[in-house]
């Protein structure tokens, strides 16, 4: 598609399947799709492998099928890949699957919140952050919980558009750049 980037390419096959199939699944089945996304784009070398001509299309559809069974995704999306991959797409496929989450979130008012906290929080506590940052941003929020010993003491909040800290290492930083200036 000439005057296309990549990315506007991802984003329109993003939207037609939205269009199509996004009603036909649930937030977690979205989940599954971003846990897939993620492993592409940290293992590239694999859509690169799909992108060969020497390799056989039933061989492709074959890994395909083997990919989809272990990230258990759903069969429409399936039909995606080896649509990508009739269009020598395929290495799109990644960008393809981010871009499906996140005009997901973003039509059902959703927020990934990556709450990190220098030990673990209690599913208590985790619920009233929740509620808080809920209360904060009129949105739907999913919370992301990790520890992080690094921040000394303390808790970090985390989301596309917003970041909260307030832990030891964040007043360590401000007293380093302090000193610096």
């Amino acid at each position: 598609m000439i005057g296309f980037s990549r990315s506007d390419i991802a984003k329109k096959y993003a939207q037609a399947y939205l269009n199509v199939c996004g009603k036909q699944h649930t937030y977690e089945e979205f989940c599954s799709m971003w846990r897939a996304a993620q492993f592409l784009s940290e293992h590239q070398s694999l859509l690169s492998y799909l992108s060969l001509s020497i390799i056989d299309e039933v061989d492709k559809k074959r890994f395909i099928d083997l990919f989809f069974e272990k990230f258990h995704l759903f069969p429409s999306l399936k039909e995606l890949f080896y649509l990508l991959l009739k269009n020598k797409h395929i290495n799109l496929a990644a960008d393809t699957l981010r871009d499906i989450y996140a005009l997901y979130k973003m039509q059902h008012n959703i927020v990934d919140l990556k709450v990190i906290s220098a030990d673990d929080l209690s599913e208590n506590q985790i619920e009233e952050i929740k509620y808080f940052f809920t209360q904060l941003s009129g949105q739907h929020v999913h919370v992301r919980h990790h520890v992080n010993p690094a921040l000394i003491a303390g808790i970090r909040l985390q989301t596309e558009n917003y970041l909260w800290e307030y832990s030891i290492a964040q007043q360590l930083r401000k007293l380093k750049q302090e000193l610096i200036a």
